[in-house]
């Protein structure tokens, strides 16, 4: 009786472990970037894709009132609208500073990783996957160079993740409450969201 009590406490505790561990990982390394590195090294260690400056020009010149344009002058939409959205207001504060919103940028993808790694953890979870293994997956993907890059590099990348980490994990709460034995399917989602 007193091991089944512990055991959702245990699990809890787990739980609250490897959040802690993914924040610690995915948040405060750019938080703690984007609050002391210099102009510069903030540009030249996640800002070099062309694509980013590309969306963060269309932001600056949207929350300027000057519409979805690159040039102001021709129109552009060749975009990810949601991640703009996102954008437009963090790049009002170009008006302060032309590297404070690249600073807030690299927290919101920090933030958007945290989410999609909590996400897939909680879907392999609900699946029966022991915590500790998806821990080990979460780690081996958080210490990718080459995602790292990606979901720091100012584009749609992390939004794109979280969005499908949270449909693999509401369409996975949905097979449990039909109680139908689906977790072969939401598994090959979740590794096909890894494949993004």
């Amino acid at each position: 009786m007193i091991g089944r009590k512990n055991k959702p406490r245990a699990a809890v505790a787990v739980r609250a472990v490897i959040c802690l561990v993914l924040f610690s990982l995915t948040v405060l390394p750019g938080l703690f970037l984007a609050l002391s590195a210099p102009d510069q090294a903030i540009i030249d260690k996640y800002f070099h894709d062309d694509d980013a400056y590309y969306y963060f020009k269309i932001a600056q010149n949207v929350s300027e009132g000057h519409g979805s344009t690159f040039d102001q002058t021709t129109r552009t939409n060749g975009y990810h609208p949601l991640w703009m959205w996102l954008l437009v207001p963090v790049f009002s504060l170009a008006k302060l500073n032309l590297v404070l919103p690249l600073r807030v940028v690299l927290v919101l993808c920090s933030l958007l990783h945290f989410g999609a790694l909590t996400l897939i953890l909680l879907a392999l979870e609900q699946m029966g996957v022991d915590q500790l293994i998806g821990l080990g997956a979460g780690l081996l993907f958080v210490l990718s160079p080459a995602w790292n890059d990606a979901l720091l590099a100012g584009t749609e990348m992390a939004l794109n993740l979280f969005l499908v980490a949270l449909f693999v994990f509401v369409l996975n709460r949905a097979f449990a409450c039909l109680e139908q034995d689906l977790a072969g399917a939401s598994a090959g989602l979740i590794w096909c969201s890894l494949g993004l």
